[in-house]
């Protein structure tokens, strides 16, 4: 059986200078069918998928880089946006591997 681990942390992205509900996700994110309207999943480091909310609401695309502040400062390349009820969609989302210095367990 396939799980995901996730931790939350609200998270100022620098170009858009608003804190962001964010995921940081440990597991086969490609296995749950997340709904992808446009790019992918993220599937390397230092990749991102947002919510669609969060897309238009700070005219994101796929293919923008964004900065977030925590839990370390870290750029992001989105490569894909999806549907997401948190906050109306405004959500950002990436995968621990992008933080190997981290222990995520100390989120």
């Amino acid at each position: 059986d396939s799980y995901l681990t996730s931790w939350y942390v609200g998270t100022r992205v620098e170009e858009i200078d608003s804190v962001i509900s964010t995921f940081i996700i440990d597991g086969p994110v490609d296995q749950f069918g997340f709904r992808v309207t446009e790019g992918r999943m993220f599937s390397a480091p230092n990749e991102a998928a947002i919510g669609v909310g969060l897309a238009h609401t700070f005219g994101l695309e796929v293919g923008d880089q964004v900065t977030v502040l925590a839990p370390l400062r870290t750029q992001l390349t989105i490569v894909g946006k999806y549907v997401d009820a948190t906050n109306n969609g405004s959500v950002l989302m990436y995968g621990s591997e992008t933080l190997p210095a981290l222990d995520a367990g100390a989120l």
